[in-house]
């Protein structure tokens, strides 16, 4: 009978045996060479396969034939592709060895895989430095965020555990990681602020047309944004060129702002000088405006972005007044691989919203009263002189720092009164006109706050700004009469 004590002694002798073997071999470091693949956003879904570059592990222990062992490789999310991945042998000089190698567990769909490897011929008594490559696919997790990573990590063991040295980036006792896979979006826009479109104030009416230039034609005026459909380096599944958005990948761009009065919005994206509108992503150029007027959108399919400047037009209704604008703009994708089912959507907004992307101005004129007053016992009158050959319509604009007020329907008309051409004109602000002075007025009426309520008034003429001029008249209660000429601000 064999003593329990006698069996320790010879499980030790044979552990003792195993280990002198491996550590007589460790002649290298084991390394792990990867070389990342960013493959492109819009196909990293968990239903697709990606196929990566070929990692190289570098063996940084010997093996004498007979001593097989176990190469395992983990995903640190995802899993490999609808195939097994592949490992194949490279005896590097002056190895000669060679082995056999059989899928042990996992791979396809897996995020683990391992190999036996049976060495059937050390070639020198060592297979130190030589290389393993493992080649296949990857399939990103469902909903994986832009940006998201895949690390891949390497394992030789063997009866006894791991069995490799840890000298290249270990994350654990012979273990060895490598970034395999990450995404970036192919899909990109600029939108360079624009505010060369200038609204007529001269045209009769007024403001029914844009000051033709800067690409702008009385009716139509136009701004620019680039739609870009693909990134240098971002790389398509098969991993064979850089991945340019397909058909099925819609690019939506919407627009916010005031349309009032604009008849079309649209973008000449083939650049032929015409417009097509149609109900199919594939031809369409013509945004929908919402019946709000507030918001217009297009959507694109991912083939036609041309990845160069192209105009958006902005065509107006005739005989329509315009005004100073501002509008936004950003664009967002929904990609053709986006099962929601499966994989999470990809859809994304796409970088560099602008939000003062295509800004309108005026060619009228600003009077700025910076200091008006409501209080009891002053007065205070505005006088306006017009040196043109037509009557000038002046919108007035108040801003109280407390209480409220209401403007005048009986002064003014739609908030403006009338200078005639060639004239002067005077008008109150809360007072009543002079008997038979053709003032005008009072312009507003207060209706609650605390004296003194005071605060500015802006006076917008539809002209150009060497047609007028004005003064401020301030009546204290003791007769006392100031003048301030009305600063005039910079052509808006």
């Amino acid at each position: 009978m064999v003593s329990s004590r006698l069996r320790t002694l010879v499980k030790c002798a044979v552990l003792l045996v195993a280990l002198g073997g491996i550590v007589a071999g460790s002649a290298y470091a084991g390394n792990l060479t990867s070389a990342p693949t960013t493959f492109a956003h819009e196909i990293a879904t968990s239903n697709n396969d990606l196929n990566f570059l070929g990692q190289v592990y570098t063996m940084g222990i010997g093996r004498n034939s007979g001593q097989n062992f176990i190469v395992r490789y983990t995903l640190s999310s995802g899993t490999f592709g609808s195939a097994n991945p592949v490992l194949t042998y490279t005896a590097v000089a002056p190895s000669t060895g060679t082995v056999g190698i059989v899928l042990r567990s996992g791979g396809a769909l897996s995020s683990t895989v391992e190999f036996d490897v049976n060495v059937l011929t050390a070639g020198g008594g060592t297979l130190a430095s030589d290389q393993f490559t493992l080649s296949g696919a990857v399939r990103f997790a469902q909903g994986a965020a832009l940006g998201s990573s895949i690390t891949i990590v390497v394992d030789l063991r063997d009866v006894i555990g791991a069995i490799d040295t840890n000298n290249n980036i270990p994350v654990a006792a012979g273990s060895y990681s490598r970034t395999l896979a990450a995404t970036a979006g192919s899909a990109s826009f600029t939108a360079p602020t624009d505010n060369g479109t200038v609204v007529d104030v001269t045209t009769n009416p007024p403001l029914t047309a844009f000051v033709a230039a800067n690409d702008d034609s009385a009716l139509i005026a136009k701004a620019s944004i680039t739609l870009i459909p693909t990134a240098t380096g971002v790389k398509n599944a098969a991993n064979t060129a850089d991945y340019s958005l397909a058909a099925g990948d819609v690019v939506t761009l919407t627009i916010t702002g005031d349309f009032t009065g604009i008849s079309q919005v649209a973008m000449d994206l083939n650049n032929d000088g015409t417009i097509t509108a149609s109900a199919f992503n594939t031809t369409n150029e013509q945004f929908t405006i919402a019946a709000s007027n507030a918001r217009a959108t297009l959507a694109i399919a991912g083939n036609r972005l041309a990845g160069v400047p192209r105009a958006i037009w902005f065509s107006k209704f005739t005989n329509t007044a315009l005004s100073s604008r501002t509008f936004a703009i950003s664009a967002a994708i929904a990609p053709a691989l986006q099962f929601p089912a499966f994989s999470g959507s990809q859809a994304r907004t796409l970088d560099t919203a602008n939000s003062n992307w295509y800004l309108w101005t005026t060619n009228g004129t600003t009077l700025i009263a910076p200091y008006i007053t409501f209080s009891q016992g002053n007065g205070l009158k505005f006088r306006f002189t017009n040196s043109s050959n037509q009557d000038v319509t002046v919108r007035v604009d108040l801003v109280l720092d407390q209480g409220a007020f209401t403007y005048s329907t009986t002064a003014l008309t739609n908030q403006a009164f009338v200078i005639p051409a060639g004239k002067s004109q005077q008008i109150t602000l809360s007072d009543l006109p002079s008997a038979g002075t053709n003032e005008i007025g009072p312009i507003a009426a207060l209706t609650s706050g605390t004296q003194p309520v005071r605060g500015k008034a802006t006076f917008t003429a539809i002209t150009n700004t060497n047609n007028i001029t004005g003064i401020a008249l301030i009546y204290s209660p003791v007769g006392v009469i100031t003048i301030e000429h009305l600063a005039q601000a910079p052509a808006w």
